[in-house]
């Protein structure tokens, strides 16, 4: 997409900061900036003038607010912000990756009991079989598995090798202890934004369904289980594994490798440290780390004492 620094300001809805304009080509890092580059500044305490003072003019760079007053002597074009990071994120997406077309491949298997909304993006080998309904503009990549009673919202993103609705991990022993499985009837509903890491697993619900909330954001690797319910915009990060029935409220950040138990509750706005084991509730906008998962506060203390 051919874009400029005008395109950006408007975009942007700010004032130009100087009147000039040039064609951005790419974006890229700061420490190796070329002429019609995108760039960002994050750290507060930069140097602007190391480095952009040899670079070339023609540069756009997004930067903290509270260093304006660096690039006075500065030749490069500057937008600054309180939180610049989140400006470069809307520029990319708006100006720097790739438009949405809809694809059917035709190595992917659908075998769906009514067809397929035509606005969906479908990779190569992927299986999709059942009561399955996606929503316009979502994307899937190659090899992924879905089946069952699945509802999969609009603008959702799903990497390679993801497997969901199939059916969960349910069994009960019988006098002589040997695992009879509990049928897994439900489904799984997945809502609007939603990002599904390559390689998750999300199991169907054993008699309800299993729900993913809108604009939450799974890592490659994630399990969730039959039957939980995550609440909206939760970041749940590589290798986590959610058991059976846990309810996650919304805001939650899930760290890497963290484990929960069936049928705890995470508040919302809660964080659970990487590595965590979390086998009882969490309270809303509280932090937990350990095995078995405490309040931070006291993890850290128990680990200074033992050391």
């Amino acid at each position: 997409m051919k874009t400029s620094v005008q395109d950006v300001v408007s975009f942007l809805g700010l004032d130009e900061p100087e009147k000039r304009d040039f064609p951005l080509v790419c974006a890229g890092v700061p420490t190796d900036v070329s002429k019609g580059m995108l760039t960002l500044v994050t750290r507060k305490g930069e140097s602007l003038q190391n480095l952009f003072e040899k670079a070339a003019a023609d540069v756009l760079i997004i930067a903290p607010d509270s260093l304006r007053h660096q690039a006075e002597t500065l030749p490069q074009v500057f937008l600054f912000s309180d939180n610049p990071r989140l400006m470069f994120c809307r520029v990319l997406n708006r100006f720097f990756t790739e438009p949405f077309v809809p694809r059917i491949a035709g190595s992917a298997v659908i075998r769906t009991e009514k067809p397929l909304n035509p606005l969906v993006c479908i990779g190569d080998g992927c299986v999709i079989s059942g009561e399955v309904t996606i929503g316009d503009r979502t994307v899937i990549e190659p090899n992924v598995i879905i089946s069952g009673k699945v509802t999969i919202g609009s603008d959702v993103y799903i990497k390679s090798g993801a497997v969901i609705g199939q059916k969960g991990f349910g069994f009960e022993r019988d006098d002589s202890g040997t695992p009879i499985l509990f049928p897994q009837l439900g489904g799984v509903r997945i809502g609007d934004r939603v990002e599904i890491g390559a390689l998750t697993t999300i199991a169907r619900g054993a008699l309800g369904d299993t729900v993913v909330s809108d604009d939450v954001k799974l890592d490659d690797h994630v399990h969730i289980a039959h039957n939980v319910e995550i609440g909206p915009r939760c970041l749940i990060t590589a290798g986590a594994v959610v058991s059976g029935s846990v309810k996650i409220e919304g805001d939650v950040w899930i760290g890497p490798n963290a484990t929960t138990t069936n049928t705890v509750k995470i508040g919302e706005g809660a964080t659970i440290s990487l590595g965590a084991v979390v086998a009882r509730n969490v309270k809303p906008g509280t932090r937990v780390s350990g095995n078995f998962a405490e309040p931070h506060d006291l993890f850290l203390k128990r680990m200074l004492n033992f050391g």
